[in-house]
C-alpha cells in the first residue's frame, strides 16, 4: 500500500464508515501496518480526525442515522483546521462561532493527536467551571471526550496512558504528553508551562473570571484558543475578538454547515429572496424553471401561509426577521421553537454581540408605537445649575435640540410641573463603549397616577 494521507479517506458517511471498517481489517492482520498507519497519522492530522476520529451526537437530524458518527469535517472546518495547524502553539487563536459547530471537538482532536504523537506536549482545557471541565459521567465535559475518544480509537493506537480524574490529568506515558483540566479561576496554571489552552466557551465565563483566567495564562504559553458564542459586547472575549491585537481570529457559521444552509434566503421590504434557489425550484418541483423565474414566484408571495408554490411557510415578519438577513428552514425552525426569543438566537446564532443582549422588543412594534401613539413634547430644552438656588423659570432654558424634552403640562410662570402629581424616575445607563452599536444614557420621567411618560 501506498503512503496513506486524508485525500484517500471518503468524505460521505457510508463510504467513510466502509473505509474504516476495511483499515482495521488490514491492520489487525500484522503489526507492521499498525505502526505504519501511526506513523502516517503522526504526519497528518486530517487523516486521524476524519479516518479514526469519532462524534458522541446524541440529536436527530444531523446527516447521519446513528449517535455514534465519524467524525468528518466539514468544507468550512477544513478552513479552521489550516488556521490551527499553522499557528497552534505560537499565536492566540479566537474561533467565534454559531452554537453546535463543533469547534471545541475540533480543537480536541487536535490536542489529542499532538498528544499521542508528539513527544513532551502539554496542553490546559478551561471551561466556567471544574465539572465543565472534567466530569467522567457528563459527556458535555471537555475531559469526558478525551475518555470516550481514547475508546472508540484502534486498541493498537492508543498508547499507554494514566488517567487521573482527581487531579483533571492525562498522562501519555509513552511520550510524556500531558492533557490538564481547569476551572477558570485567577490563578490557572500559575507557575507552569502549556504548548497551548482551550478557553471553552469564555463568554460564559462569571464576569471577572474570564479576565482572571485570561491573565493568569498570559505568561504560561504563547497559544490560547478561545472558542465561544458571542455573549454581549462586553468582557474578555468581546476585547480579544474586537481589539487591535495579534490574535488570530476565525469564524465558524451555521450558514456554512451543510446540514444547516439548505433553502438558504433573505427578507426584503416583507418578501423573500432566494440565495439558494436551486433548492427552491425542487420544492415546486419543475426543474425548467430558471433562476429568475424561481425569483419572480418567490417575490409574489407577501403573507406567511402555506398557499404558494413553494409549499413552504417562509417568516415574513416579526420580532425574528431582519432586514436583508440570510435564513434557512433550519433557522426557521430554531426561531419558531417554544420560548425561543431574538436575543438567544442573536447570541446563539448570529454571532451578533449587540444583539445577543440588546434585542428585547421587535423593532416593527416599537416603530409603530411611536408612529401611531406618541407625541411631540411641549416643551425642550435644558436646566441651567447654579451655586445659588434661584427660581425655576430662571434656570430653565428653552431651545430647540435641548437634552431635556417634557410632555406635560407647567405650571405657568414657573416652569415646574404640577405639584399635587407624583413621579418615578428611571435610568438606562450606557456601557461607555463607544462604536456604531452603542446608545446614549437617558432619564425617563413617569407620572405614577396616569403612567404617561412627562419628560424624558
Amino acid at each position: 500500500m501506498h503512503d496513506l494521507t486524508h485525500l484517500d479517506v471518503p468524505r460521505d458517511y457510508a463510504n467513510n464508515l466502509a473505509w474504516r471498517i476495511a483499515i482495521r481489517e488490514w491492520a489487525m492482520a500484522d503489526t507492521e501496518r499498525q505502526q505504519a498507519l501511526c506513523y502516517w497519522c503522526s504526519k497528518d492530522f486530517r487523516l486521524f480526525l476524519n479516518g479514526f476520529c469519532w462524534l458522541f451526537e446524541p440529536r436527530e437530524n444531523v446527516g447521519a442515522p446513528d449517535k455514534i458518527i465519524p467524525f468528518i469535517a466539514w468544507e468550512h472546518q477544513d478552513a479552521c483546521l489550516d488556521t490551527l495547524l499553522e499557528n497552534v502553539g505560537r499565536d492566540d487563536i479566537g474561533f467565534d462561532k454559531s452554537r453546535g459547530e463543533g469547534a471545541s471537538w475540533i480543537v480536541l482532536m487536535l490536542f489529542l493527536w499532538r498528544w499521542r504523537f508528539f513527544r513532551m506536549n502539554a496542553f490546559g482545557l478551561v471551561s466556567r467551571t471544574e465539572l465543565a471541565a472534567d466530569n467522567p459521567s457528563d459527556p458535555d465535559s471537555l475531559m469526558w471526550k478525551l475518555d470516550w475518544q481514547l475508546k472508540m480509537l484502534p486498541p493498537w493506537m492508543v498508547p499507554n496512558f494514566d488517567r487521573n480524574q482527581a487531579d483533571h490529568t492525562l498522562v501519555n506515558l509513552d511520550n510524556g504528553s500531558q492533557i490538564v483540566g481547569y476551572a477558570a479561576t485567577g490563578d490557572i496554571a500559575r507557575g507552569g508551562r502549556k504548548f497551548a489552552f482551550l478557553m471553552d466557551e469564555i463568554a460564559s465565563f462569571k464576569k471577572g473570571q474570564d479576565q482572571e483566567a485570561m491573565n493568569s495564562t498570559s505568561q504560561v504559553t504563547e497559544c490560547r484558543i478561545l472558542v465561544s458564542t458571542p455573549k454581549g459586547p462586553y468582557g474578555a472575549f468581546y476585547d480579544a475578538m474586537h481589539g487591535e491585537n495579534s490574535m488570530i481570529k476565525v469564524s465558524l457559521k451555521w450558514q456554512q454547515n451543510p446540514l444547516r444552509k439548505k433553502g438558504l434566503y433573505a427578507v426584503k421590504a416583507g418578501r423573500p429572496v432566494l440565495h439558494d434557489w436551486k433548492y427552491w425550484r425542487s420544492r415546486i418541483g419543475n426543474d425548467d424553471l430558471d433562476e429568475q423565474q424561481v425569483a419572480r414566484l418567490a417575490y409574489q408571495i407577501q403573507d406567511e401561509t402555506d398557499n404558494n408554490p413553494f409549499k413552504y411557510r417562509f417568516m415574513l415578519k416579526g420580532p425574528f426577521v431582519r432586514e436583508g438577513r440570510v435564513r434557512s428552514l433550519w433557522y426557521d425552525r430554531q426561531c419558531r421553537k417554544p420560548n425561543a426569543t431574538p436575543r438567544g438566537i442573536a447570541q446563539e446564532l448570529d454571532l451578533d454581540y449587540s444583539g445577543s443582549t440588546a434585542i428585547i422588543f421587535d423593532i416593527s412594534v416599537l416603530e409603530n408605537l411611536q408612529n401611531t401613539m406618541c407625541l411631540p413634547p411641549r416643551h425642550v430644552g435644558d436646566i441651567l445649575f447654579d451655586l445659588n438656588p434661584i427660581e425655576m423659570n430662571e434656570r430653565w432654558s428653552q431651545r430647540p435640540g435641548g437634552e431635556i424634552q417634557i410632555w406635560c403640562g407647567l405650571v405657568p410662570g414657573t416652569w415646574r410641573p404640577p405639584n399635587e402629581r407624583s413621579y418615578v424616575i428611571g435610568a438606562d445607563i450606557a456601557s461607555g463603549l463607544a462604536g456604531p452599536s452603542s446608545s446614549n444614557s437617558v432619564l425617563d420621567v413617569t407620572d405614577c397616577l396616569t403612567c404617561e411618560q412627562v419628560a424624558q
